[in-house]
């Protein structure tokens, strides 16, 4: 296919700090804000790493491959 690169999409996330008393109710809502990004992921067609992948991906990054 002569030139055509194809690239990956990707999926930022924030870092969400938890300040409220109410700690219960934040994680739900992050619990469900994760798995709408998981399923939006999944539905364009983005490969889920698996947890040994990720484990990877992290000692890469950080240098320690």
């Amino acid at each position: 296919m002569g030139g055509l690169t194809q690239t990956q999409p990707t999926v930022s996330l924030s870092v969400i700090r938890l300040q409220s008393s109410d700690t219960h109710s934040q994680l739900m809502s992050l619990g469900t804000r994760l798995m709408a990004l998981r399923q939006k992921a999944i539905a364009e067609g983005i490969e889920l790493l698996s947890t040994e992948e990720i484990l990877a991906e992290i000692k890469r990054r950080r240098g320690e491959v």
